[in-house]
């Protein structure tokens, strides 16, 4: 079953869109599709503000890329760093508890927050899987621009 997402940002729903493309008629597309799905222009146009993690089957989480506009929402982080080591347990968890749950659901995940400068995001958490429908890379993507959510919901 596959579960319905609220996506606000115009940006992020396209990508969404991009990302069903790619996923055809499965649950999520598959790690072989991954680099042809980067490789689209709306994919590449938010480069500086998206994330691809990968899940190996030993050591734990890592992150291959991080986008430059990210170093606020998550300080600290480097391209080929692992979760377990983010200095600060509170950066740690907030970090880590999206992509757990992306890894438990199998299905894409749009999470809205306030960053630690004031403004609001949006962030939308796409799988690639393997051939076990273990998932192997999470692509992330924000939208940083700010959401006005009062013009959102009426």
């Amino acid at each position: 079953m596959i579960n319905w997402i609220d996506i606000l940002s115009p940006k992020l729903r396209q990508l969404h869109q991009d990302w069903m493309h790619y996923r055809g008629n499965f649950l999520m597309p598959g790690v072989g599709t991954y680099n042809a799905f980067a490789g689209i222009e709306s994919v590449t146009e938010a480069d500086a503000v998206s994330t691809a993690v990968l899940l190996p089957a030993e050591g734990g989480p890592l992150f291959k890329h991080i986008g430059l506009q990210l170093t606020n929402v998550l300080p600290d982080c480097k391209p080929g760093m692992r979760f377990s080591e983010l200095r600060s347990p509170i950066t740690r968890a907030a970090v880590t508890a999206p992509y757990h749950r992306i890894v438990a659901s199998r299905q894409p995940e749009v999470r809205r927050n306030r960053g630690s400068g004031g403004y609001d995001y949006e962030m939308l958490l796409l799988p690639f899987s393997d051939n076990k429908l273990h998932v192997r890379i999470i692509h992330a993507v924000y939208d940083l621009a700010g959401i006005d959510w009062k013009k959102a919901f009426t």
